[in-house]
């Protein structure tokens, strides 16, 4: 019994970064050590092996890249989130041809989203046979505030875009 007890406390190691891979054998004949001992060699030991590992851990600095990605399959658009010259100068490293800029870096863009509301009201070309539609383009109002609708159908996307004074006086609404 003694010698079981003496290797169920040396093989706790619940709380650090070790565990025992093989069960201890003990070559002692019934030898009394007291478990306060045995746990206060365990923590030791433990100790030392995790300040050993902490001196030999070796750190690997990640390199820089040495070659930019390469995105010259396909223009970029808006998609890309192209918005400031840090983005543009990297995408030009990396010799992709940029089409349009991020949707908020584009003046009077709001937002553009698959959600279409020509084919919420039954006018979309693509998908609905509609008996007419609309003269475009289109506007949303809201308060004081004009929004003109523009429709990318290939895409099936809708922009959104505020209109500036000018822009509202050549809308003749």
């Amino acid at each position: 019994k003694a010698r079981q007890t003496i290797i169920t406390q040396l093989t706790k190691l619940g709380d650090t970064i070790f565990e025992v891979a093989a069960q201890p054998t003990l070559t002692i004949s019934d030898v009394f050590i007291p478990i306060s001992v045995l746990n206060d060699w365990r923590r030791k030991v433990a100790n030392q092996l995790e300040q050993a590992c902490i001196k030999n851990y070796q750190h690997l600095h990640q390199q820089p890249v040495r070659h930019a990605p390469y995105y010259s399959d396909l223009p970029l658009d808006y998609r890309a989130n192209i918005h400031n010259s840090r983005a543009i100068e990297f995408y030009r490293q990396c010799d992709a041809t940029i089409n349009k800029q991020a949707i908020n870096a584009q003046p009077d863009n709001l937002m553009r989203c698959r959600y279409c509301l020509k084919y919420e009201l039954g006018w979309c070309k693509n998908k609905q046979q509609p008996a007419s539609t609309p003269k475009e383009p289109l506007f949303i109002k809201i308060g004081n505030t004009t929004l003109q609708l523009h429709f990318d159908c290939k895409k099936c996307e809708m922009l959104i875009r505020g209109l500036s004074a000018e822009r509202l006086v050549h809308a003749n609404l």
